[in-house]
């Protein structure tokens, strides 16, 4: 299952695919006359590294005591939840490791000027928090009033 280990969500992945694969390996055995699935296989240690990808980020500072404040990660490919969710799968090892709040925002909808087009942005860290859709100035101001209350 792809994800890593310590992600909450990687053990809500293998609870949603496990049974499902299990059964689909059943089928297919009794289908061919083959002995039937019972267990569970455990993939050969270590597993192979996942291909690399750059995946553009950006950190967010405190002006006035230069400590981390965020991580916004961006994401134009995700168009939709599955893809969010992909980028929160190979962004997890990265935004833990750090520990600061951090959002994945998705591309800018709609037609017309990119100040005023909404993007999907979804909070994964500290907390997983439903997916929102603002305008750069509301999630800006957002992020002002972290910076304005951080080393106060």
């Amino acid at each position: 299952m792809a994800g890593d280990a310590k992600d909450p969500r990687t053990a809500d992945r293998i609870a949603i695919f496990k049974p499902r694969a299990l059964e689909i390996v059943q089928r297919m055995e009794a289908g061919t006359g083959g002995a039937a699935a019972d267990g569970w296989a455990q993939p050969p240690e270590p597993l192979p590294p996942e291909p690399r990808e750059l995946i553009e980020s950006k950190m967010i500072f405190c002006e006035r005591c230069g400590g981390r404040l965020g991580l916004l990660v961006f994401a134009p490919g995700a168009t939709d939840a599955g893809h969010f969710e992909d980028y929160a799968r190979k962004m997890y090892p990265e935004y833990a490791r750090l520990n600061v709040q951090t959002w994945i925002i998705g591309p800018a909808l709609g037609a017309g000027p990119m100040i005023d087009r909404p993007a999907e942005i979804l909070k994964v860290w500290p907390a997983r928090e439903p997916m929102v859709r603002q305008r750069p100035a509301e999630f800006n101001a957002m992020l002002d009033l972290l910076r304005n209350g951080h080393c106060r």
